[in-house]
């Protein structure tokens, strides 16, 4: 179901999967894979603060309002039409806003039906699928023209003063969004770009009278001892079989490896994680785990058979700001756990080739203009684009506005709930473009969610600790070389080469699969004439400057 503003676009998805196929029918498709970062892994969550700076910028202009239709992924709990934030928006922008809502599982077929035609409102939310950037339907869709080119606006020296909250960007997100040169889109739901943290049960260790872990054989060791089958166990693998290569779990990975999922060595030949020698010494370790009862045994299942948050599982790794001590804490634990359950944030753990920090694109979607828009109001959608990077509009977004969802007392805001509800305040703004670094998480604990300040100052100093390491690990070779570029293959038959990947590590953890048959495994991918290619092509473009 599409929800417009307007009530324009009620077509069937049926119809306009359809008129995809019909349209695009010549272009390879773009299998979705787990080879890249799910940069998008915090999609949704409601995670703010009013400190985030500029508020306003001249080029929204005082005239005729412009008009502006956008098309943005719905994660339910879609405002009512006409509602009083999409006015005030409107007021404090100069924008006539048409929006068009469209769920989640259903946004990528029509986002793609879109690109295919050329038919979509002046903004689309970009929504990627697959290890790189854009995805096949997307590049071809670059290639025929249909998005502004905004290098030039970008690029100008005075950005960051005509754009004071975009500029807040970083270089290294605007160099992951280039693509052959050319920046096309505004990255947006923008999250650190290391953001895993390894969590501990601080309560069961005092009890058990356990140091600290500062090394991930240590980790390894800690979780053994905190282990007490079928009560609890070590590990939080509640995800399943996919778990062992999720996002935050990728540190662990870096530790053993030094790398991200791709890497490129001395000799300019791109290599991926799983097939390096010493991507073994992941799987061993998690495999030692196994063997102690440290993991449950059904883990594969993905049925939350072992959870932190439930009280099952004495350790996760997972995003470094999740179960904070605070009034509102990201996530918290379930009632049916001891109340005096408190977790622990690690400091980075080394590891034999680095320490465990994770490396993320930064953003998850991003913010394109439809060529069809005429190219003189590009300066107008960028200055629109920055008050929704502004801390004024996060403040409306999750505050409303005085007198309608929240009333002033005694220097506090008190929150009418049942009128935020129906106007859906209180999630992500639209458009997600607020730069949300790791300062804005720590504000948000101090200033909104109301943390424990001795947790508040153990996580100052931790995430200082994770981005530091993470600086260092980044210069000896940590990072998303691929991300940018375009490699067909790898988009159309990374699945297909890699199919029984998920289930071999499994294998392998299990006892199932011996190294020697993983290295056979192993080489026959790497051997692949479809592998080479891919390794050609990454190549290839990175040798060009890919970006």
């Amino acid at each position: 179901m599409v929800i417009g503003k307007k009530n324009k676009l009620t077509v069937s998805m049926s119809l306009l999967l359809l008129a995809f196929t019909l349209t695009v029918s010549a272009c390879s498709s773009n299998g979705g894979t787990n080879a890249g970062n799910n940069a998008g892994s915090n999609a949704g969550s409601n995670t703010g603060t009013t400190e985030s700076g500029n508020n306003g910028n001249a080029e929204t202009g005082t005239g005729k309002p412009l008009d502006l239709s956008m098309l943005i992924i719905s994660f339910g709990n879609t405002p009512p039409e006409g509602n009083p934030i999409e006015k005030k928006v409107e007021e404090l922008t100069n924008t006539e806003i048409d929006l068009t809502y469209v769920p989640y599982n259903e946004y990528a077929a029509r986002q793609d039906v879109g690109l295919a035609s050329g038919d979509f409102p002046d903004l689309i939310q970009v929504m990627p699928s697959g290890p790189q950037l854009y995805t096949s339907v997307q590049v071809k869709a670059i290639e025929n023209g249909v998005f502004h080119d905004l290098t030039d606006y970008i690029k100008a020296p005075d950005f960051a003063e005509k754009y004071p909250n975009l500029g807040k960007i970083p270089q290294s997100l605007w160099d992951k969004v280039t693509f052959n040169g050319k920046i096309y889109a505004v990255p947006r739901n923008l999250e650190p770009e290391t953001f895993a943290g390894t969590w501990l049960r601080k309560d069961l260790m005092e009890a058990k009278g356990l140091k600290t872990p500062e090394t991930v054989e240590e980790l390894g060791d800690t979780l053994i001892a905190l282990s007490d089958p079928p009560k609890m166990y070590g590990l939080d693998l509640s995800a399943g079989a996919s778990a062992l290569e999720s996002t935050s779990m990728k540190s662990i990975v870096a530790a053993f490896t030094g790398t991200g999922d791709w890497s490129v060595n001395a000799d300019g030949e791109f290599v991926y994680s799983n097939f390096m020698p010493e991507y073994k010494g992941y799987l061993e370790w998690l495999k030692k785990l196994y063997d102690a009862k440290a993991i449950h045994p059904e883990f594969a299942l993905g049925q939350k058979v072992a959870s932190f948050p439930d009280g099952t599982a004495a350790g996760l790794v997972f995003r470094w700001h999740a179960y904070v001590p605070a009034e509102k804490p990201i996530n918290k634990f379930a009632d049916s756990v001891d109340p005096n359950a408190k977790g622990m944030l690690l400091k980075p753990l080394q590891g034999p080739k680095g320490p465990a920090v994770d490396t993320n694109a930064g953003f998850w979607t991003q913010t394109a203009m439809n060529a069809k828009m005429p190219k003189e109001n590009i300066p107008r959608v960028l200055a629109f684009l920055d008050w929704m990077a502004s801390g004024e509009s996060l403040d409306l977004f999750l505050s409303g506005i005085e007198g309608v969802h929240y009333e002033e007392k005694d220097g506090a805001k008190v929150m009418n709930e049942q009128k935020m509800s129906e106007d859906g305040v209180g999630g992500d703004p639209w458009i997600m473009q607020t730069y949300r670094d790791s300062e804005f998480f720590i504000n948000d604990f101090e200033t909104r969610r109301g943390a424990d300040p001795a947790a508040l100052a153990e996580l100052k100093e931790t995430v200082a600790d994770i981005n530091a390491k993470y600086k260092e690990a980044a210069a000896s070779g940590l990072g998303m070389p691929h991300y940018n570029l375009y490699a067909p293959t790898l988009l159309k038959e990374w699945d297909r080469l890699t199919k029984g990947l998920k289930d071999n590590r499994v294998k392998v953890v299990m006892g199932q699969m011996s190294m020697e048959e993983w290295d056979q495994y192993v080489a026959s991918i790497t051997s692949d004439e479809t592998y080479k290619q891919i390794l050609k092509e990454l190549k290839e473009q990175y040798a060009a400057g890919g970006k």
